[in-house]
């Protein structure tokens, strides 16, 4: 749930939630075994899709690193 709070237009929650699945889906395997809960902040609706994709595939890295398991070579 992405509240409309921090991102105003349902076209833009939308398209957020639709990037986060995506990148979730991608980096699942990578993920360690833990509830993941996503906390969207204002503001990030504005960012073009390529700037959201880098932004959570950068915290997708950071929890990977932080449980101690390894990355492949080509997700560095």
């Amino acid at each position: 749930m992405v509240a409309k709070k921090n991102v105003r237009f349902a076209v833009e929650r939308n398209r957020v939630k639709r990037i986060l699945r995506e990148s979730f889906r991608h980096n699942q395997g990578l993920l360690p075994t833990v509830d993941i809960v996503i906390l969207v902040r204002s503001g990030i609706g504005t960012l073009s899709n390529e700037d959201l994709r880098k932004k959570i595939d950068k915290l997708w890295r950071d929890l990977i690193l932080k449980s101690g398991r390894s990355m492949p070579c080509e997700a560095k």
